[in-house]
């Protein structure tokens, strides 16, 4: 997940108290109090393993066929 700074909004890791929940805390670019922080929603779905993997495959094919034109 990424989460954004609520005062910067910049990429900070998960600020979280002791009992993991999301709670303020001092901003560490501009020293200023943050909300709380909540996930970034993603434009996309993140890719699959099967997704990468069929990927993979596609392109080593490409660069085998193009290998065999060239001789």
């Amino acid at each position: 997940m990424h989460y954004n700074c609520s005062e910067c909004n910049r990429p900070v890791g998960l600020m979280t108290d002791h009992n993991g929940t999301p709670c303020h805390y001092r901003c560490p670019h501009t020293g200023r109090i943050a909300e709380p922080q909540t996930p970034v929603k993603r434009d996309t779905m993140p890719v699959t393993l099967v997704a990468q993997f069929d990927v993979l495959r596609q392109l080593r094919i490409q660069h085998f066929t193009r290998k065999d034109v060239d001789r």
